[in-house]
Order: C-alpha cells, then structure tokens, then sequence
C-alpha cells in the first residue's frame, strides 16, 4: 500500500509541475534585428538592409510597415529568405513563415542612394508571431544612412548646372506644356567633378505664351541652388490649331515638326488583373494622341484607394498602381485642364492559396497561416497541460484497477 501512495504522490507532482515547464516553453524572447550591409554610401550605389530574427520557441510572421525618404533612397528591391514569403502590400510588410522558423534572416531590401544627405530608414509597428494568438510587440528599428556625393570628395559643392542634351521638342503652340522628354542635366562640382541628375524642376509648368522664349531650370543640393536657361520657340494658334481642338478627326497642317496638336491621352493598358501578395505593384503610364504631341501635365485619381493606392514616380506620365485589397477599381488620368482623360480598368484578385473574404492583405495573411499550419502545429501550452493532466489520470485509474486485484489475489 505505501509503495501505490507513493506513486500516486510522485504523479500528483508531475501533474503540479507540468504547467509550470509547459507556460515557460511558451515565453521565450523574440530577438529582431535591422541591420545594414553600410551606414556609409555614395550617391547612385545599392546596399542592403537584412532583417533577422530569433526564438526557441519559433516564429510563424512577422508583420511591420518600412518608413524612408524617398528622396534620398529608392527600394530596388524586397527578397524573401528560404522559408518566408511576403503578404504585405506598398511599405507594409508581412512576412508568413512556411513552418515555425527559429531563427535566421527573414527578408532584405535593396535600395539605391539618390541624393547627398543623412537619413534614416525604420521598421515601425513589428509584431512577431508565434501563433496567431501569441503575439509579440517589437520596439521600432532604425538606422542611420550617410549619403555622400559620387562626384568628388564628401562635401563638394555645386557651382553650376548645364543641359548637356537638348530636349526632344524645342517648338511649342501656344497653350501647350514644356517637354522635358529627352533633356538631360549635369551638375557640377567646385572640385572640377560632374554626375547627371534628374530631381530637377523647371518653370513655367502651365501652358506656355508666345513670350515665354526659355525654359528655366533648378536644382538643389546640400541648399545650394543652381539655374539654367533653355531655349523655345512658343508660336501664336492659328485657326486651323483652334478647328483642330474641335475637332478629332480634323488634321492639324500647321504643326511643326514632332510637336503634332493634342487630340486626346491613352493608357498602355486599358484591363488588368492583379494578385495580391504577388503583384506587389505595377506602373501604368500615359500617351499622347497622336504620338507625336506635346503631353500636358496628367493628374491620376483611383475610384477607391481601399482596394488600390497610387504611388507617384519621377514623372507625372506615369503612376504605380499598389493592390491593397480584392475588387473592382477604376485608375483615371486626366490632363491638368481637365480637357482629356483616359481610364483602366483593374480586377485585383486574392491570392490562390487564400481562402475568406477579408478586407486587407495583412488579415488575409494571417488567416492563411492560421488555417495551413493549424495540422502540424505543436498544441499550446494549456492544450498540453490538459493532455498531461489525462495521462496521469488514466495511468492512476489503471494503477488502482492492479491494485484491487493484486489485494484480491493476495487475499485468497
């Protein structure tokens, strides 16, 4: 009898002890770390940032939102490691694991520096998964870049700027828009160095007059600010110009050289289809019609950014289309007067391997985990106690049964 007492005491202590070891399992620390291939580029170079992160207990996503200056860094590009996929959409980023990952780099962006300046670029918001209901907060990652300029020694100064390649069209009607489409600018340096660039301004911007004989161009750097004059020739409208704006189908015989009379804007594509979390954005870009006429300042609207924001690019011809959710979206660019338009009609998809109706990429990759991990997850911690617990309870059970039968036979 004192040996049964005493196995029972020794279960009862695994059965006390087991939740104990079980919840400890469940809380080791997350370590995320954001870390750059240098604190220290020249303008026009690429570096790396590498995101990695470790627990025991594994981790099954990562969902953070990627904070930089966009004048000053441009991202080339977002890889995956082995493992991890993206179901992120614009600067958020989730990261689903295929299986519970230890440890190891999770992603690595690329970018390229644009311009001399000391920026930052931050992860903000990170949580760490290690279940969908087990859910780490992570403090904000940042690190500091250094961008100097490629032209000389850090700290040159600009003295000057120059067009070292004329813009295509020269000759303009009157009412139309600079061209810049074929220009190219120089900067120069007081150290006697030069590099090309392209985040200049010029001015006017609006439809030019018959006195408007230049074209005057800026750019800055470091607060120093450089001009440049460009040479036009802006023409009074005839009234053949005028019946031609009337109408579409009447060609315009006064147009001089490439700089045909606007007649209307296209788009290089009309019907698209989109998956999320696999186009992670497309461009679409405006033409002049005919081709050969000056294009106007464009203004992109999206008849609903809930399920597809735009993002501008260098130039007002063209816009990036970023899928943020399922359905139906119309992208509209309109000329800054108003006068011409052009639509596309874009279908975003959810991605084949997700199931539900959900209203932004990050739930939708969630839910996706939760559902394909769900058969070869390890139970929680409570699960586990429990499963414990009724081993112990069965064992006992079949102990006391041998028991009774032991004293039974003991006592014929």
């Amino acid at each position: 009898m004192r040996k049964f007492i005493r196995i029972v005491f020794l279960l009862l202590i695994v059965i006390l002890y087991a939740p104990t070891v079980m919840a400890a399992s469940g809380d080791a620390p997350v370590t995320v770390k954001f870390e750059p291939s240098s604190n220290s580029v020249k303008v026009g170079e690429t570096f790396t940032v590498v995101l990695s992160q470790e627990c025991s207990d594994g981790i099954i996503s990562i969902d953070s939102n990627l904070e930089y200056d966009k004048s000053v860094f441009e991202l080339t590009n977002l890889s995956f490691a082995n493992g991890w996929s993206n179901y992120g959409a614009g600067d958020n980023i989730t990261a689903m694991a295929n299986e519970d990952i230890k440890s190891g780099n999770v992603f690595t962006l690329s970018f390229k520096a644009l311009s001399s300046k000391t920026s930052r670029i931050s992860l903000v918001g990170i949580k760490a998964y290690k279940d969908y209901d087990d859910i780490v907060n992570i403090e904000d990652k940042s690190i500091e870049i250094s961008v100097t300029d490629e032209a000389g020694t850090p700290g040159a100064i600009l003295t000057g700027i120059s067009v070292t390649n004329q813009p295509s069209t020269t000759t303009y009607i009157e009412g139309t828009r600079f061209d810049q489409t074929g220009m190219e600018i120089t900067a120069n340096y007081n150290d006697g160095t030069s590099k090309p660039v392209t985040n200049y301004t010029y001015s006017p911007t609006e439809g030019l007059k018959v006195e408007n004989q230049e074209i005057t161009i800026s750019y800055t750097e470091n607060g120093v600010t450089q001009t440049v004059k460009q040479p036009i020739t802006v023409r009074a409208q005839t009234n053949n110009d005028q019946n031609s704006n009337n109408n579409e189908n009447n060609n315009n015989d006064e147009n001089l050289g490439n700089n045909a009379q606007l007649q209307g804007i296209t788009l290089d594509e009309t019907n698209l289809e989109l998956v999320l979390g696999v186009t992670k954005e497309f461009n679409l870009i405006a033409k002049a019609n005919p081709s050969g006429a000056s294009l106007p300042e464009i203004v992109w609207s999206s008849s609903n950014e809930k399920i597809a924001k735009l993002q501008k690019t260098n130039s007002d011809r063209s816009i990036t289309v970023v899928p943020v959710a399922a359905g139906d979206v119309t992208i509209t660019a309109k000329t800054a007067d108003g006068k011409y338009s052009a639509t596309a009609n874009v279908k975003i998809k959810e991605n084949g391997n997700v199931s539900g109706d959900t209203k932004n990429t990050t739930n939708t990759a969630k839910t996706t985990k939760d559902n394909t991990t769900s058969g070869t997850k390890l139970p929680k911690a409570g699960n586990m106690t429990l499963i414990v617990v009724g081993v112990v309870l069965v064992l006992i059970g079949i102990a006391i049964v041998f028991y009774k039968q032991y004293e039974k036979y003991k006592g014929i």
